[in-house]
């Protein structure tokens, strides 16, 4: 597993990574790298914001629903329940364990 690669590659595989829902080990093994690496990459090439996006997403708590078919955790996504807090950041839904690394750095 080489991660001498060019930066040019090293940032596709990035963008790849950020712009869908990969399992992590998976994505990296498909791109045979390290998950050391891939986090690593992550701290080296922070990513650049899309010309015209804006640096906040909006969340819009939902009202809560009682599903007592539904597992936990979708109910949580749902009702609009935190899922996950990261300094002053909080997620309510869930994310990536790459994505709440990142914004721990």
């Amino acid at each position: 597993m080489s991660s001498n690669r060019p930066e040019e590659t090293i940032k596709k595989i990035l963008q790849d990574y950020f712009n869908h829902d990969y399992d992590i080990t998976e994505f990296c093994y498909f791109n045979e790298i390290t998950e050391a690496t891939l986090q690593q990459w992550i701290q080296q090439y922070p990513q650049d914001k899309a010309a015209g996006s804006e640096p906040f997403l909006e969340i819009v708590p939902t009202e809560e629903r009682k599903s007592p078919g539904r597992p936990k955790r979708q109910q949580a996504i749902e009702t609009g329940i935190l899922f996950a807090r990261v300094g002053d950041i909080e997620l309510y839904q869930q994310v990536p364990a790459a994505y709440l690394k990142s914004l721990k750095s």
